[in-house]
This record gives structure tokens, sequence and C-alpha cells, in this order.
């Protein structure tokens, strides 16, 4: 085991060094710590050609079996970071959802970072984008349904803006055409996940059954358009 250690000074929005080839942390926000099978040599970076060959990465409390977890990580710790210092209420939805209740942790396949909210502010690109994100693609409006996707260190996060109706809560996604998925409605509680606090809907058997059916399936090769019980296209 090592710990990596660069850089001196630490703001969120640096929380992470990434290239092709490695990942860094500073030390002032935590250490990496590689435990990799059958090496005890120290590893003083985290390569991707021997990413293979690590059994476990540490970041302070938290473990990850892959660097695309912990890039997930740092992904989430800088969202929960900026949604909160905006004072916006939001919670984790879709595929992170779904780990957190059902995996304890990131779905091995998911690439990306889910965000629910009802309200959003204007200068929400630029809270981001001063957190290192580059937007990805914006999708409609706040008035037909809205959804943000940005993409850092290789990995996209998801802001979806929801529509309250009377007949249940309306998030919108994007593909080759626009969909909506309905979901029963929900109040918010809190709920700890990765050693950060989450909103997180209510009802969250319901919810995910909504979406997932049998949720507790896992499903590898999952379609977010396809694949969801509760999807509708809504430019037919």
């Amino acid at each position: 085991m090592v710990n990596n250690r660069f850089g001196e000074g630490w703001q969120s929005g640096d929380v992470i060094e990434m290239d092709n080839a490695s990942a860094r942390v500073p030390l002032e926000k935590g250490e990496i710590i590689c435990i990799e099978e059958n090496n005890e040599e120290p590893i003083t970076e985290l390569q991707t050609t021997t990413e293979s060959n690590v059994e476990i990465i540490q970041f302070n409390n938290n473990l990850f079996t892959s660097k695309k977890d912990l890039m997930l990580f740092f992904n989430l710790f800088d969202t929960n970071t900026i949604l909160c210092e905006n004072k916006l209420e939001f919670w984790i939805e879709n595929g992170t959802l779904l780990g957190y209740y059902r995996d304890g942790k990131f779905i091995d396949n998911d690439t990306d970072i889910d965000i629910g909210l009802f309200k959003i502010t204007d200068d929400i690109v630029d809270k981001f984008k001063e957190k290192g994100f580059e937007v990805y693609n914006i999708y409609g409006d706040k008035k037909t349904g809205l959804e943000y996707t940005f993409k850092r260190n290789g990995y996209k996060l998801d802001l979806f803006l929801f529509k309250k109706k009377s007949n249940g809560y309306y998030q919108y996604v994007w593909g080759n055409h626009k969909y909506s998925y309905k979901f029963p409605k929900f109040k918010l509680e809190r709920a700890n996940f990765y050693g950060m606090e989450f909103n997180i809907p209510d009802n969250i058997e319901e919810h995910l059954t909504a979406q997932y059916g049998d949720w507790k399936e896992k499903r590898p090769e999952w379609n977010y358009i396809n694949d969801p019980k509760n999807a509708n296209q809504e430019d037919e």
C-alpha cells in the first residue's frame, strides 16, 4: 500500500487532476491508497495500465473497486457542494439511486451521476464550470422539462428538472426523441451515501419499481431509453 501525495493546497474545484495515464488527489483533501494484487512495491500513481491489478482503492474512509467509481465519487462530491451552496433541494436519482439502495455503491456498469431537482438557478452552469465541469449538452427548458449534462474526468453528470403534476412527478430525458418518466409523488428524506448526506425519495422501493420493475435484478445491458417501465415518448 502507498499514499499518493500531490499538491499543496486544495479547493473543491480542483479535487482531482486527471490525464490519460494517472489519477492524483491533493494531500489536504485526502490520500489515495492502492492495494494491488501480489505487489509489495510502492505505487506512486494509479496508472491505467495497471488498473486491472488493483483490487481496492481507498480514499479517506471510502473503498472503491475501480478508478471509474473514484471519479464518480469526486463528481458527486462537488455536485453536492455546488447544489448545497446554492441552496437547491435535490436528490440522487435513477442509476445512482438504485446503486445506493440495492448495492450500497455505484452500479458496476454505471458511468454517470443522476440528480433530480424541482427548481434550478439560472447561473447553475457557471457554478459547475467553476469546478472544472464541461457542459456536454443542455436539453429542453424550464417550462417543458430540462436536462443539463456535464462531464469531468471522463464521466458524465446529469441534472434533471422534474415537473410536478396532479397525477405524479415527471422527469424528462432526451435520446433521438424526448421522453418522460412518470413517478409516483414523493417527499424527500435524508440518507448517507459514501459518507455524504443526500436526499432520496421517501417511497424509494415504489419509486424504483416504477422505473425498473424488478429493481433487485441486475441488468448490465440496461438502456435508459428503451428499458424503463415508466418511459413515454413525448414527440411521437
